[in-house]
């Protein structure tokens, strides 16, 4: 587990000193042996391996984006300020009609 709590430490510290973490550049060394060795698409010539970089890749990139929106969670937490009803309501009446009027433009274009 020490492997583990480094591993976050790292990626903890490259999102906090940095606005675009460089962490989310290692998402690509799963398909590093396929760019180099694997002339094609790598899916052709070997699914399931690239089916576990895909993965691999995938899972570091929540992983990283987890991190992310905890940090920026954190660090946002003394700017939060609650909704209020009345303007959620507002807002909500708003975007339904702001919706409509594209909408309505959008159908009076395409009659012409």
């Amino acid at each position: 587990m020490k492997l583990l709590g480094k591993i976050t430490e790292l990626v903890d510290k490259d999102i906090a000193s940095n606005s675009k973490p460089i962490s989310v550049i290692v998402a690509f060394v799963p398909w590093v042996p396929f760019l180099i060795f694997v002339e094609g698409a790598p899916a052709d010539s070997y699914p399931i391996l690239s089916g576990l970089a895909f993965a691999a890749s995938i899972g570091w990139l929540l992983f990283v984006l987890w991190r992310l929106f905890r940090h920026m969670k954190k660090e946002l937490a003394p700017h939060h300020k609650s909704l209020g009803s009345a303007r959620f309501w507002a807002l909500m009446g708003g975007t339904l009609v702001a919706i409509l009027a594209i909408g309505a433009v959008l159908t009076w274009l395409q009659s012409d």
